[in-house]
């Protein structure tokens, strides 16, 4: 544990971090896919969210 290094927002973002949004969901399969972060803060044109995932 002692090797782990802080990431800066611009790493994580590389990696693809919690500051990332995907594309544009339309379907609630698509949305399903996204993590907890994604759900709340990234846009999304789903009509009935929150789906039944």
């Amino acid at each position: 544990m002692k090797n782990l290094k802080k990431l800066n927002k611009k790493e994580l973002k590389s990696i693809g971090g919690s500051g990332s949004c995907p594309p544009l969901a339309s379907w609630c399969a698509e949305w399903c896919t996204w993590t907890e972060w994604q759900k709340q803060h990234c846009l999304n044109a789903v009509i009935d969210t929150p789906c039944n995932c």
